[in-house]
C-alpha cells in the first residue's frame, strides 16, 4: 500500500473515544429536551389548577356566610331557630355540605349550625393548628364572630368527635350536650394494629394527592368522587371542594395531629353528668375493626354518666351522614338530646 493510498483512506478512520463522545452528547440533549418538557409540563399542570381554583370559587359561592376571625375568613352556615344550637362538626378533611341530609332535619326543631374548619370547603387555610384543642377555639371565636350564643349542643361525625369532645371540655359552661357519631376513639389508632395500618397508608395515598393536585392531576382525572348517596347538590359542592389543593394539604394535617389530640383528651377526662349520646355504626370493613371498634364506642359511652348508646345496625361509617335513611336516625337521636336539654 502507498503512502498516498494511506492518505487518501485516512479521512475515513475514526479515533476509537468519537463514537462514545457523540453518545454522550446525544444523551445529554435528551435529557435537557426531557427536562424543558417535564418543566413545561409541570407549569402547565400549576397554571391550570390555579386557573381551576379562582374558576371554582367564582361558580360556586358559600351557602352560608364569611366570618372574619382574625386574618382568615370561615364558613358559617346557620339554619332554624331556637336552644340550644347544634353545631355540626364533620369527619377528617370534609367539608359541611356532608350534613345535607342532616342539618335540615335538625332545622325542623331548632337553630343548627354547620361549618368549615380551616382549609376546607369555603374557609381560608390561613396558619392553623390542626390539633384538636385549636380546631375547638377556631370554632368557638368562629361562633362568637358569628353572632352565634350558646348553649350549643355539638354533633362530631368520625375524627369530628374528638374535636367537638374538646370543645366540650374546653368551653364546658357554653356546652349543653354532645352527640358522637361513630366517632373516632383518640386510642383507636394506636391500639389497633389493622387501624394503624390502614391510617398509615391513607397517610401515605394523601401525600401522594397532594403533588397530584398541585400538578392539576387531582382536577383532571377527577378523582376522589363525593359519596353518592348524598343529594346531587352536595354532591357537586364536594366535588368542587376535593379539587382544592388546600382540603387535601388540611386532610393530611388533621391526621398527623392525631397524636396531639390523644394526648389533649386523655388530660381532658370525664364529663361528668353532660348529656351524651353515642351512635355507633356496625360495618367497618373487617370483623376486628367491628368488634374492637365496638368496644371503643362503649367507652365512650362512659365518659358521661347521663348518657345513652344507640347501635345502628347495618349503617357503615359514612352512611350516617351520606344515606337518607341512616342519617334521618342521626338527625333523630340529635333532636331526641335537644329535647332532653329542653326538659331538664
Amino acid at each position: 500500500m502507498t503512502t498516498s493510498e494511506v492518505t487518501k483512506r485516512s479521512p475515513d478512520r475514526r479515533p476509537p473515544q468519537s463514537r462514545p463522545g457523540r453518545l454522550r452528547r446525544r444523551v445529554v440533549r435528551w435529557l435537557v429536551v426531557a427536562a424543558v418538557v417535564l418543566m413545561g409540563m409541570t407549569g402547565a399542570g400549576v397554571l391550570y389548577q390555579a386557573i381551576g381554583t379562582v374558576h371554582d370559587r367564582q361558580t360556586s359561592p358559600p351557602p352560608g356566610k364569611l366570618v372574619d376571625i382574625g386574618g382568615a375568613a370561615m364558613h358559617l352556615h346557620c339554619t332554624g331557630s331556637g336552644s340550644p344550637t347544634v353545631i355540626l362538626e364533620s369527619g377528617a378533611g370534609t367539608p359541611s355540605p356532608i350534613w345535607a341530609w342532616v342539618q335540615p332535619e335538625v332545622a325542623h326543631l331548632t337553630r343548627v349550625c354547620s361549618y368549615d374548619r380551616a382549609g376546607l370547603g369555603w374557609s381560608d387555610s390561613g396558619s392553623r393548628s390542626r390539633d384538636a384543642a385549636s380546631v375547638a377555639q377556631h370554632l368557638h371565636t368562629l361562633l362568637m364572630e358569628g353572632g352565634e350564643t350558646g348553649p350549643f349542643l355539638l354533633a362530631g361525625h368520625s375524627l369530628g368527635g374528638q374535636y367537638a369532645l374538646m370543645f366540650a371540655h374546653i368551653f364546658g359552661d357554653e356546652t349543653a350536650g354532645l352527640v358522637l357519631v361513630d366517632a373516632q376513639h383518640p386510642d383507636m389508632m394506636f391500639r389497633l394494629p389493622e387501624a394503624r395500618a390502614l391510617e398509615q397508608e391513607q397517610r401515605r395515598q394523601i401525600s401522594m394527592l397532594v403533588v397530584m393536585s398541585r400538578l392539576g392531576i387531582v382536577r383532571l382525572l377527577d378523582l376522589a368522587r363525593a359519596d353518592p348517596r348524598l343529594p346531587a347538590e352536595a354532591q357537586a359542592s364536594l366535588n368542587t371542594a376535593k379539587n382544592s389543593t388546600a382540603m387535601i394539604s388540611a386532610l393530611r394535617e388533621e391526621l398527623e395531629a392525631l397524636p396531639t389530640n390523644r394526648a389533649q383528651l386523655e388530660s381532658a377526662g370525664h364529663l361528668g353528668d353532660l348529656p351524651l349520646a353515642v351512635l355507633s355504626a356496625t360495618e367497618h370493613g373487617t370483623p376486628n375493626l367491628e368488634s374492637y371498634g365496638a368496644g371503643l364506642q362503649r367507652e365512650l359511652s362512659a365518659l358521661s354518666t347521663n348518657s345513652r348508646h344507640e347501635v345502628v345496625a347495618g349503617a357503615d361509617h359514612a352512611s350516617l351522614v351520606t344515606a337518607q335513611t341512616t342519617a334521618r336516625r342521626t338527625a333523630a337521636s340529635i333532636r331526641n338530646l335537644v329535647q332532653q336539654i329542653r326538659q331538664a
